[in-house]
C-alpha cells in the first residue's frame, strides 16, 4: 500500500478547531501515514505537542515564525529553549527564517530571531525548517556559518536559487504551489532536487493544490502536489510516494511504525 508523508502542516491553525479530529481522520485514509505538525509560535509549539500526544504518526516542531520577530521577548526565548530541554519528542527548531515580503521593515528583528533559532538547533541537535521570501541571500549568507541541517520548506524560488541550496546540502519541500500554472519557476526547480533530498508537504491550512483552490487546504490533500511532482519529474506515483516518506523519516530521524 502506498504511503504517504505530510512534511509540513499546521494542524494548531484555528481553521481546524472545529474538526481536526475528522481532518485527521481524513488524512490516514488518504495513505497519509505520517505528519510534522509544524509550530510558528510559542502557543502552536505547546499544542503541537499536545497533538503528538493523540496521534503516534504525528510529530511536533517548537518554533517562532519570522512575521512575529518584533513581538518575541528574551522570556519567550526562554521559553522556547524550555520545550526543547524538557521534552525530546520534537523533532525540529521551526518554522523559522526571513521574510521580507511581509517584514521588510522588522528585517533586523527577523535575522536575530532567526540566528536564534539556528544556535537552538546546533544546541539540541536538531534540524531546521527554514521559511524563505524574498530573502535568499540574506538567508544562504546567514546559513553559510551555521553547520545545521535544514529544510527549504515550500520552496517557491526558481531553479538557479534551488541549485545553491542544493550545493549547500540542504533539503527541499515542494506544496500545491507546483500544480499551479503559473509556478513554472518552482516546476523546474522541482526537477534537479536530487532524490534523496526532496519532500513534499500541504503547508495546510494554507495554498490548497489545484482542485481545492479557494478552499481550506489540509493533509489528505497532498495526493494532488503528490501526482503533479510525479509527473514532472517522470516517476511512477508509488515510487515518488516512498522515495519522499522514506527521506521525511530520514531528516527528522524518525522511524514510524507502521500502520
Amino acid at each position: 500500500m502506498m504511503r504517504i508523508f505530510d512534511s509540513h502542516a499546521h494542524l494548531t491553525d484555528g481553521q481546524f478547531g472545529g474538526d481536526l479530529a475528522n481532518v485527521i481522520q481524513s488524512a490516514g485514509a488518504n495513505n497519509i501515514k505520517g505528519i510534522i505538525c509544524v509550530a510558528d509560535t510559542l502557543e502552536s509549539s505547546e499544542k503541537a505537542f499536545e497533538i503528538s500526544e493523540k496521534y503516534d504518526w504525528i510529530y511536533p516542531t517548537a518554533g517562532i515564525h519570522p512575521h512575529y520577530a518584533q513581538k518575541v521577548m528574551e522570556n519567550d526565548v526562554g521559553k522556547l529553549k524550555d520545550l526543547f530541554q524538557l521534552n525530546k519528542k520534537y523533532v525540529a527548531v521551526g518554522e523559522t527564517g526571513l521574510d521580507f515580503y511581509y517584514g521588510k521593515d522588522i528585517k533586523e528583528h527577523q535575522i536575530k530571531l532567526f540566528n536564534i533559532h539556528l544556535d537552538m538547533a546546533l544546541e539540541f541537535g536538531l534540524p531546521v525548517i527554514i521559511h524563505c521570501r524574498e530573502s535568499e541571500d540574506v538567508i544562504l549568507n546567514i546559513l553559510k556559518d551555521k553547520p545545521v541541517k535544514g529544510l527549504f520548506h515550500c520552496f517557491s524560488g526558481d531553479a538557479f536559487f534551488c541549485e545553491k541550496v542544493i550545493d549547500m546540502g540542504f533539503y527541499v519541500s515542494f506544496s500545491g504551489i507546483i500544480t499551479f500554472k503559473n509556478a513554472q519557476n518552482v516546476k523546474d526547480a522541482a526537477k534537479i532536487v536530487p532524490s534523496d533530498r526532496l519532500l513534499i508537504e500541504t503547508d495546510s491550512p494554507y495554498l490548497a493544490p489545484e482542485g481545492y483552490r479557494g478552499k481550506r487546504n489540509e493533509p489528505s490533500h497532498l495526493v494532488k502536489t503528490l501526482n503533479a511532482l510525479a509527473d514532472i519529474r517522470g516517476l511512477q506515483l508509488s515510487d515518488l510516494a516512498e522515495a519522499t516518506y522514506k527521506n521525511t523519516e530520514s531528516f527528522f530521524k524518525i522511524n514510524i511504525k507502521v500502520r
